[in-house]
């Protein structure tokens, strides 16, 4: 910011205010567009829900993200054919949206021998035709890392 180097402290101020007010507005266009070309628009209002909520409120997260599962395929515990529901879940991911594509940058799980195969019987739930992948191990990441 070379307004605050040359002590300008007001305009790097405005200029601040002017790029969170349109991102802001940028967010709200982004989501109001979903919404109305979504297959499923409350999935899209539990997101927007998501992004107002502060990382400090556990409770409320919690809540939210046990919702927004619900809509991206939560492993239930009445699932009589499922493993138990410790093995089936991811400990983090990344997961992005190209068109028609849906690209799992990393995923890791746990034990992947239960949940590998559910993730792909989910998938072909979905309507996936295709699979293309790679595996990387990273053996440091033991289940007990996930906790």
């Amino acid at each position: 910011m070379a307004a605050a180097r040359r002590g300008a402290q007001s305009e790097m101020e405005s200029l601040q205010k002017e790029l969170d007010e349109k991102t802001k507005e940028i967010e709200a266009k982004a989501l109001a567009d979903l919404r109305t070309k979504s297959l499923n628009p409350e999935l899209v209002d539990l997101y927007a829900r998501s992004k107002s909520l502060t990382l400090t409120n556990e409770a409320q997260m919690k809540d939210l993200w046990q919702k927004i599962a619900v809509h991206l395929g939560q492993v239930t515990t009445n699932d009589s054919n499922s493993p138990a529901v410790e093995h089936d879940r991811a400990g983090s991911g990344s997961v992005h949206n190209q068109g028609l594509l849906i690209r799992v940058g990393w995923l890791a799980l746990p034990y992947p021998a239960t949940a590998l195969p559910r993730v792909t019987a989910w998938l072909a739930q979905k309507g996936c035709r295709d699979l293309k992948y790679d595996f990387d191990s990273v053996a440091s990441l033991a289940p007990d890392d996930f906790e």
